[in-house]
């Protein structure tokens, strides 16, 4: 398509074959090739139609035994680096399933809203990112950061009164 470098196409193929297959884990694995391609600036379009498609696989993906740990990989890496490097398993307490799926949903939201940003999209990124506010969990670190690409999102748009409260 129109505007994708080569390189955007070979993460594209590699991707479409890690995404393979239609199991809970799917959603998992949508949003981490997103988040992948959204920190090198790649495939911006590919990331936004990933996140809307994982968005309805949200409720499958809270049904798998580990659903703690898979939506909250960046949250809990640290602790269980630690835990592995002292050869034994960290010990994390089942979330309740309405907080992990706020959490995923936020991310989904905060994933699609900073790639439309970056696709010069504001006003579709600034719904992605309001969402992703109002839908975290209030005081969590994905709500913090989805506070701060908001205010990106708001003072990108000319709107810096607005980016000042966030």
């Amino acid at each position: 398509p129109e505007g994708r470098s080569t390189r955007d196409e070979d993460l594209i193929a590699i991707a479409q074959d890690f995404l393979g297959g239609d199991d809970p884990m799917r959603t998992y694995r949508q949003i981490y090739v997103a988040s992948k391609l959204l920190r090198k600036g790649a495939a911006l379009t590919t990331v936004v139609d990933l996140m809307d498609a994982a968005v309805g696989g949200v409720d499958a993906a809270l049904y798998i035994p580990a659903a703690t740990v898979a939506v909250q990989p960046d949250e809990l890496a640290e602790s269980r680096a630690r835990a592995l490097a002292q050869g034994g398993t960290p010990n994390v307490p089942n979330a309740p399933r309405s907080a992990l799926s706020a959490i995923l949903r936020a991310r989904i939201e905060d994933i699609a809203g900073m790639a439309l940003l970056n696709l010069d999209k504001p006003l579709d990124a600034l719904a992605r990112l309001r969402r992703a506010v109002s839908v975290a969990p209030q005081g969590t670190p994905l709500w913090r950061s989805s506070m701060w690409h908001l205010a990106t999102g708001l003072e990108a748009d000319g709107k810096h009164d607005q980016a000042l409260l966030y």
